[in-house]
């Protein structure tokens, strides 16, 4: 029995997304098309693969077992004909990157900025996820790499980026924004607005507990609010709120942020699979992470690497000599 690696391709995007018609957007084909393959695939094995009704699509029990070695089969395809491109000198190939929403507008754009001005034939995605969410996807193959907190939950191969703090978030002409410094004692002793992170419950709780670890008991006005929504509440003189700096980046709220006294930092990074599995367009894409809070064009890299107090030129020296 012969598989063709187009239908294994058709079936994989159709079970990863629960519908034809999106994963004929994404492999550039008609709907028909991704249909018609998904059917031949099933009648060459001699199975049925998904289950197909108003609501979309869904993987039967054989589905299921099939799905992991098509994904493999798949991903092994994809990186002979990125080797082959190479030996002919033709720079292509896939990267599918998993970040927060944070990471996906702060760092993200910069990155692939500068490397698709240096290899413009190599395509990429970009999904965004919680933490969970990603790991999962990572670990099960469906991502390349995932730009998120570290350390991750299970084994993968890590690269730390950046060690990020925690901030007061305050209005302009606050009194504690005429500190260096915010001590969480002061600042909670004015209306508090609890940010939650897109439903990740995981980093929700990590304001929460750090306030029980203090000792204290905000002044809770609002919860359940996205970062911008809280951002504006603050901006209006609603109340303060504590965030991780990065998700205060790109802004354009008139606001104070300050250190958070007695806050832990936590590192910001890559996580893969494994470095030595890795395709080799998503080892040369993690050589261009130094310019992940820099304009290419316009500042030198060198200059952000300095910023980040180093730690880029240690994901650069894992990326070139590194491994699990």
């Amino acid at each position: 029995m012969e598989v063709s690696v187009q239908k294994c391709r058709a079936f994989v995007e159709t079970a990863r997304y629960g519908s034809f018609t999106k994963a004929a957007e994404l492999l550039s084909y008609s709907q028909s098309g991704i249909s018609r393959m998904v059917g031949e695939l099933e009648r060459e094995c001699g199975v049925v693969l998904l289950d197909r009704d108003r609501a979309g699509v869904r993987l039967t029990s054989d589905g299921e077992e099939l799905l992991g070695p098509m994904q493999k089969m798949c991903r092994m395809y994809d990186d002979l004909c990125m080797h082959i491109d190479q030996v002919r000198g033709i720079d292509t190939g896939l990267i599918r990157i998993g970040a927060t929403s944070v990471l996906s507008t702060v760092w993200l754009p910069n990155i692939i900025g500068a490397f698709r001005a240096d290899y413009p034939g190599i395509r990429y995605e970009v999904v965004q996820g919680d933490y969970g969410e990603l790991e999962t996807k990572v670990r099960e193959g469906t991502l390349d790499c995932a730009f998120l907190r570290l350390p991750a939950s299970g084994r993968f191969h890590e690269i730390p980026l950046e060690s990020e703090g925690w901030v007061a978030v305050l209005p302009e002409g606050h009194p504690l924004a005429e500190l260096d410094e915010v001590p969480p004692e002061e600042l909670l002793e004015y209306p508090f607005i609890l940010p939650e992170r897109f439903g990740d419950k995981e980093e929700n709780d990590v304001v929460s507990k750090a306030i029980e670890r203090w000792g204290l008991t905000p002044n809770t006005i609002a919860a359940g609010w996205i970062d911008d929504a809280a951002l504006a509440m603050v901006e209006r003189g609603l109340g303060v709120s504590i965030m991780p700096e990065m998700c205060t980046r790109r802004k354009a709220f008139r606001i104070v942020m300050r250190p958070l006294a007695h806050a832990r930092s936590r590192d910001v990074g890559v996580i893969l699979k494994s470095l030595d599995a890795a395709s080799v367009a998503t080892r040369k894409f993690l050589e261009y992470l130094p310019y992940r809070n820099c304009d290419r064009f316009g500042v030198d890299a060198a200059a952000n690497e300095a910023a980040a107090g180093g730690l880029a030129a240690r994901a650069a020296s894992d990326v070139c000599g590194g491994g699990e």
